[in-house]
C-alpha cells in the first residue's frame, strides 16, 4: 500500500510526492473525511450528554450521602474546573454571536 495523499484537518486533500489523484480517488477521500467528521461530532455530542448525566449524578450524591471530608477536599479543584468550563463555554458562545 502506497500513500498517495494527505487529508488535512480542514478537509483539504494534498497529493504526496508526484502523485496525481483521479476524480474517483478525490471523491472517496472527501466521503471518508466527511464520515470521520460526522463520527467525531457525534462522539463529542455523546461526551457532552455523558458529562451532563455525570454532573447530575454527582449533584444527587452530594445532596444525599456525600462524606463531608471528601467534599471539603475536592471542593476547590471542582470549583476551579467548573469555572474554567464556564469561561470556555461563554467564550465559545460569544464567538458564534
Amino acid at each position: 500500500m502506497q500513500q498517495i495523499a494527505v487529508v488535512k484537518p480542514d478537509g483539504q486533500i494534498k497529493p504526496t510526492g508526484k502523485s496525481t489523484l483521479s476524480d474517483e480517488q478525490i471523491t472517496l477521500m472527501e466521503r471518508w473525511y466527511q464520515d470521520q467528521k460526522e463520527r467525531r461530532d457525534q462522539r463529542a455530542a455523546n461526551r457532552l450528554e455523558d458529562l451532563i448525566d455525570e454532573l447530575n449524578a454527582v449533584t444527587q450524591w452530594l445532596q444525599s450521602d456525600a462524606d463531608s471530608a471528601l467534599v471539603k477536599s475536592q471542593t476547590e479543584p471542582l470549583l476551579m474546573a467548573l469555572h474554567d468550563f464556564r469561561m470556555t463555554l461563554a467564550r465559545c458562545l460569544s464567538k458564534d454571536s
